[in-house]
């Protein structure tokens, strides 16, 4: 069984809007899966 690397990043604006999105990739760097999805922002901390 090989490894998995992941990697994720958001942001967020001063209207209030965030993000989040990553992308899996295996030991190869061939693509597994990816997201994003909006989210309600809450607090930075």
């Amino acid at each position: 069984m090989g490894n998995y690397k992941i990697n994720v990043d958001g942001n967020c604006m001063d209207n209030g809007s965030a993000n989040i999105g990553g992308i899996l990739r295996d030991s190869n760097g061939d693509f597994i899966f990816a997201f994003s999805w909006s989210i309600h922002r809450i607090s930075s901390i």
